[in-house]
């Protein structure tokens, strides 16, 4: 199983990171704006790429070939549904870890 983590150079992004590094099964697809801000060790273990929610091209490759999409760059009400779009349009099930109110 293919999961995508958009927005894992932020604490949550990080803290989902963490605890499905655990199950080696998973392949993790990390991405962030600033893939430097990712702690160099996920560089070796994890598919990293630099995406922006705000790039349609980019998410869209994103999320290509990945089972779950798991969003943690901000609440729907803030940041629109264009991730969940681009999930979709992938294929793939849509987790808003950040959640709204």
């Amino acid at each position: 199983m293919k999961i995508a983590i958009l927005g894992a150079s932020g604490a949550v992004g990080r803290s989902i990171t963490e605890h499905l590094a655990a199950a080696p099964q998973l392949g993790l697809r990390l991405g962030a704006r600033r893939i430097d801000r990712l702690p160099s060790g996920w560089h070796h273990t994890h598919d990293i790429m630099a995406v922006d929610l705000t790039d349609p091209d980019a998410l869209a490759v994103f999320c290509a070939g990945c089972d779950v999409v798991v969003n943690s760059t901000g609440p729907t009400h803030m940041v629109g549904d264009v991730v969940l779009r681009a999930a979709a349009t992938a294929g793939a099930d849509y987790v808003d870890a950040a959640g709204d109110e």
